[in-house]
């Protein structure tokens, strides 16, 4: 099971949010293949860069926020 589908199964809050990140990149990376045609080399360079460098740090979060909840529910198991 992947980290994003371990947040929606947890039912945790964040998950939501995290959902509409995605959705406004996957926008945006529409509007970038629309316009790339249209771009310079630097510009889609830079368009490019910044959808990857978002990407990566939605994805860290969605780990990070799936991996604190499994350890809470690991140490919640611990105190029993």
């Amino acid at each position: 099971m992947d980290d994003f589908s371990v947040l929606k199964t947890m039912k945790d809050t964040t998950f939501n949010n995290y959902r509409s990140q995605f959705d406004a990149l996957n926008d945006s990376h529409q509007i970038y293949q629309l316009t790339a045609p249209k771009l310079d080399k630097d510009q889609k360079e830079l368009f490019s860069m910044a959808l990857d460098s978002k990407l990566v740090v939605l994805c860290a979060r969605v780990k990070y926020s799936s991996f604190t909840n499994v350890n809470g529910i690991v140490k919640h198991i611990d105190a029993l």
